[in-house]
């Protein structure tokens, strides 16, 4: 099981609050060390950035990416770090 520092989990919260889901995600793919799910994110965000909104189509790629994520992050990470992570989501 890896681990998910405190500071990170903190950076995740913070970025939720600002309402930066997208950015939330992308810094806990990063932190988990998933290359392919990071790059995924990273896509979504830029485009989300590049059009200024969140449209359909990559509110669905970025929930599929969500939950690819949980699945990771769920087979990374003890139970107990696990539940903070998505709590801070």
């Amino acid at each position: 099981m890896s681990t998910f520092p405190p500071r990170a989990l903190q950076e995740v919260r913070s970025l939720t609050q600002l309402n930066d889901h997208s950015g939330a995600y992308l810094l806990a793919a990063r932190w988990l060390g998933d290359t392919p799910l990071t790059e995924r994110f990273a896509h979504i965000h830029r485009r989300q950035m590049e059009l200024g909104h969140l449209p359909h189509d990559l509110y669905e790629a970025r929930h599929k990416a969500y939950q690819d994520l949980l699945v990771v992050a769920k087979a990374a990470l003890d139970e107990p770090t696990y539940q903070k992570l998505y709590m801070s989501f």
